[in-house]
């Protein structure tokens, strides 16, 4: 074997090397088995079974935090008086990986287990389950790097703060609060109905999708489009998307005024609007009478639509 070819072996093996080291340190760090790192490898619950389960009273509690760095957060409630935690696992779990529950002042927050030392083959799939009283009206907050939240009961809350690095937001029921703040980087926001004071949405990648909407606020999505349907808006409604479209829809009595702007794409309506620009790339409206609530729609690359019906 002449040492070209020993060389290019060389190079080849230590090219597998790296890359199956990078592959370990992944699994590792992340807390994955083998499976989670091929495509082929399906995320499913199917045979999870109760890892952990805990009860906490809300006598004089202000705030729930839930941290869950990997894995579904389910939040449900419950006619209970005590907050009720579920963990579940398709892998048995040791002790220090289940969910811990600390309390500080009007706090309470739950955390994720520590991460597995070592690779394990499979996947670990997991999931919390978070039963919230119904008498509770408070303020919740939930914080998940990689998975999904969903919400399968009605929740009124006072506040509710998510974010969310890797992850859909799923709401199939109505929301009721004072004030809503939501950040997702990579992953859908899906509401069907949520009736609010204030409202603040931002998603780096993903489309947001709201079916019913009653508040004040702020929408915004640098890479996805934005579909809301208004029952009512109290003051404005403030709607931006970098790369995406934006449709809106309004009730018939609402009385308003329409201001649209994309740098590149069309805006229509089944509205008289005036139309300005070259490109007719902006475009006013004023409907009904006054007092006036206020709807700015801007895309930098998209398409703006806005209609009464």
């Amino acid at each position: 074997m002449n040492r070209t070819l020993k060389k290019i072996l060389l190079v080849i093996w230590l090219s597998i090397a790296i890359v199956l080291t990078g592959f370990l340190i992944y699994a590792i760090k992340n807390d994955k088995g083998i499976g989670d790192m091929f495509i082929f490898n399906r995320l499913s619950l199917s045979g999870a079974k109760v890892q952990k389960e805990e009860k906490v009273p809300l006598d004089k509690y202000e705030n729930i935090r839930v941290n869950f760095s990997s894995g579904n957060v389910i939040i449900n409630a419950t006619d209970d008086e005590e907050l009720k935690v579920i963990q579940k696992s398709n892998k048995q779990l040791d002790e220090e990986q289940k969910f811990t529950i600390s309390k500080s002042g009007n706090t309470i927050e739950i955390n994720k287990g520590q991460k597995s030392i070592g690779i394990h083959f499979g996947t670990i799939n997991e999931r919390i389950e978070v039963y919230i009283p119904k008498k509770y009206e408070k303020n919740l907050k939930i914080n998940c790097s990689s998975g999904d939240i969903e919400v399968e009961t009605e929740l009124k809350v006072q506040s509710l703060d998510v974010e969310q690095s890797s992850g859909d937001f799923i709401s199939s029921n109505s929301i009721l609060v004072d004030k809503i703040s939501m950040e997702t980087h990579s992953g859908d926001i899906e509401i069907n109905d949520l009736v609010t004071g204030s409202y603040e949405f931002s998603s780096t990648s993903g489309d947001i999708n709201i079916k019913s909407l009653a508040g004040t606020g702020n929408i915004e999505a640098s890479s996805g489009d934005i579909h809301v349907i208004y029952n009512q808006i109290d003051e404005y409604a403030d709607i931006k998307a970098t790369s995406g479209d934006i449709n809106i829809r309004v009730p018939k009595d609402l009385s308003f005024q329409f201001e649209g702007k994309c740098n590149s794409g069309d805006i229509s309506s089944n509205l008289a609007l005036d139309y300005k620009g070259k490109n007719e790339n902006e475009a006013t409206a004023k409907i009904g009478q006054e007092p006036y609530k206020k709807i700015i729609a801007k895309t930098s690359s998209g398409d703006i639509n806005i209609s009464q019906d």
